[in-house]
């Protein structure tokens, strides 16, 4: 992310129809756009990697975090088994046990959430604290959106050629399978894999994943590309059942790059 909301941002996501959360790895906060850095929305002194869910009001609900510990790099010693879910209005811990989890998404009356150091999504048993696996993908997950009965699961590949003192090692030699960059869509009902997309080249991670709703063809432009100092943003929606035009007369998407 941009140093506009701060070192190693995470997991943005709108609140309130208006409101910018994001959560911040070196800080444990999470944060508001506008805020000064490190103050922000709150913060949690063992949340480490923080990545954010909200609740049907539009309020942060749920957020990950690597482990409990607030020392200086404790988390990498913890990174097996001591992930935990926690509650933000609360403050309680509603599951326990994970690897490096990511992405908390309440969805049909259920928390989903990805145990990235395992290569599983699933969901937590609020009642036993514990997580419930789904499935399987293979890559360390980040970034999870639901809609309806599928979930789009972001895949990135290890920094070091190999997940080392993780599960997910295990798993994938267990399924001998690679890891891959990428995203899978999940059919939530049976558990398959229905759709992929799948990066190739430098791009090795992936931090965050949504559904664009109404949107046919998107596009995205590097920060420092060539392109990017082109590029002309033309913004509003067309009156209802109206095309809109350019001055030239070709029709225009909602957002059209000109160059």
């Amino acid at each position: 992310m941009g140093s506009r909301f701060g070192p190693q941002s995470r997991s943005i996501r709108f609140a309130l129809g208006f409101l910018l959360i994001f959560g911040t790895v070196s800080t444990g906060c999470i944060n508001k756009d506008g805020d000064p850095l490190p103050a922000g929305l709150m913060s949690f002194p063992i949340a480490i990697k923080l990545s954010v869910d909200k609740d049907a009001d539009g309020k942060p609900k749920y957020v990950t975090a690597v482990c409990r510990s607030d020392t200086i790099d404790g988390w990498r010693d913890r990174r097996q088994d001591g992930g935990v879910v926690i509650d933000v209005e609360t403050g309680e811990v509603v599951c326990e046990g994970l690897s490096m989890p990511h992405s908390p998404r309440w969805a049909d009356g259920r928390l989903w959430v990805l145990n990235s150091g395992t290569g599983y999504l699933g969901t937590v048993d609020l009642a036993t604290r514990r997580f419930v696996p789904q499935v399987f993908c293979p890559g360390f997950l980040r970034g999870l959106a639901i809609k309806g009965d599928y979930a789009a699961v972001g895949l990135s590949k290890p920094r070091n050629q190999r997940f080392d003192g993780l599960d997910l090692q295990k798993n994938l030699e267990a399924k001998d399978s690679e890891s891959w960059c990428g995203v899978q869509v999940v059919d939530l009902r049976s558990g398959s894999v229905v759709e992929w997309v799948r990066l190739d080249g430098p791009v090795t991670e992936l931090f965050d994943v949504t559904f664009l709703d109404g949107v046919k063809c998107p596009m995205a432009l590097g920060q420092q590309s060539p392109e990017n100092l082109s590029l002309v943003s033309v913004e509003g929606a067309p009156a209802a059942g109206a095309a809109r035009r350019s001055p030239a007369g070709v029709p225009c998407s909602r957002r059209a790059a000109i160059r």
